[in-house]
């Protein structure tokens, strides 16, 4: 698995952009999904 994974942020209004970060822990009730596609 990788280490960093991209985020889409506003940076903003109506302006969205992508960061690469670091990947988050999931705390205790939470779960991390990866996801090939993605549709809006």
């Amino acid at each position: 698995m990788k280490d960093t994974m991209k985020f889409a942020v506003m940076n903003g209004i109506e302006k969205m952009g992508f960061v690469e970060r670091k990947i988050p822990n999931p705390k205790e009730n939470e779960v991390l999904a990866e996801f090939e596609y993605i549709g809006i």
